[in-house]
């Protein structure tokens, strides 16, 4: 009998909400592993990307997306659309409203903070621009629910399909008229090697030392781990190919040194939630803009 994913936790949990009057998409936490197969499994030398409610044993841990300044979160919320502009000047999350464009990486992520109110009957903590740690968490809970790593063409029904929606969560990978910037990755580190926000939800750098791939389809994904990190947890390139049918996830990367990285609005057949597109630090355009998210305590 297969299984009825409406009713399997975490994707009954993955619900609607209004928070501070922005929509959002509630996750709640949970923990991972990503374990190679032995050589008698049926896919021998691949790695399964398990996810559970509770820490099983010292194997798993917690995903980095449910962690913010040290402390583990009961979730996270995903703007449910792309970040708009309020009649504030503060970054929303609303139905209709024309995405905030034309900013650069680093000044999304300081938008992304600017909902955060200390004190008072208006507090309001844990916004910030959502990561590729969020973004990944999400492709991970993709490949569970529906079995491939195809995933253009089953939530779009074409492998040039765009603004897929996925539990509520609106153009989750970019869409047919924007992209979107991701917090937490880029290759500015020493030599150009890959850096990724540290695990403990500090939204501080850790430079892995690992050189970038290159560009191609996505072939294998690196499974590097060190202090504060861990890559099984994100999907970046550790070999592509430049032929799709030599991939094993149906999306590109442009993943080179020295760059930052986004989705893209017009990438097509190229793009899914394993896309990365890279573009300079001070990069910025009318058709890219960012989502907000918030920590759950």
């Amino acid at each position: 009998m297969a299984l009825d994913f409406t009713k399997a936790w975490p994707f009954n949990k993955m619900v609607e909400q209004t928070v501070d009057g922005q929509a959002m998409v509630y996750i709640p936490k949970m923990y991972v592993k990503n374990e190679k197969l032995p050589d008698t499994a049926t896919y021998a030398g691949k790695y399964a990307y398990l996810i559970a409610p509770d820490k099983i044993d010292d194997t798993w841990h917690v995903h980095p997306a449910f962690m913010n300044a040290g402390k583990e979160m009961s979730g996270v919320q995903i703007g449910k659309y792309l970040a708009s502009k309020d009649s504030s000047g503060k970054a929303a999350s609303i139905k209709g409203a024309t995405p905030w464009t034309s900013i650069t990486r680093d000044t999304a992520h300081s938008l992304g903070s600017n909902r955060n109110v200390s004190g008072g009957t208006t507090e309001q903590t844990g916004w910030h621009m959502y990561n590729i740690y969020e973004h990944h968490l999400i492709a991970r809970l993709m490949l569970i629910e529906y079995g491939s790593s195809n995933l253009q063409t089953l939530l779009t029904g074409s492998d040039s399909g765009m603004d897929a929606k996925y539990h509520g969560i609106e153009m989750v990978w970019g869409g047919a008229s924007y992209g979107e910037w991701f917090d937490g990755i880029d290759t500015l580190g020493t030599n150009s090697a890959v850096r990724i926000f540290k695990n403990d939800g500090s939204q501080t750098y850790v430079d892995t030392g690992i050189t970038p791939c290159g560009a191609g389809w996505l072939k294998d994904v690196l499974h590097n781990k060190g202090t504060n990190y861990d890559l099984g947890d994100v999907f970046l390139a550790a070999s592509v190919d430049g032929t799709q049918a030599n991939g094993s996830f149906g999306d590109y990367q442009w993943f080179s040194g020295g760059y930052v990285f986004h989705s893209d609005w017009g990438g097509l057949a190229y793009c899914g939630p394993f896309y990365l597109l890279n573009g300079s630090a001070s990069y910025a355009s009318s058709a890219l803009g960012f989502r907000l998210a918030r920590y759950v305590e």
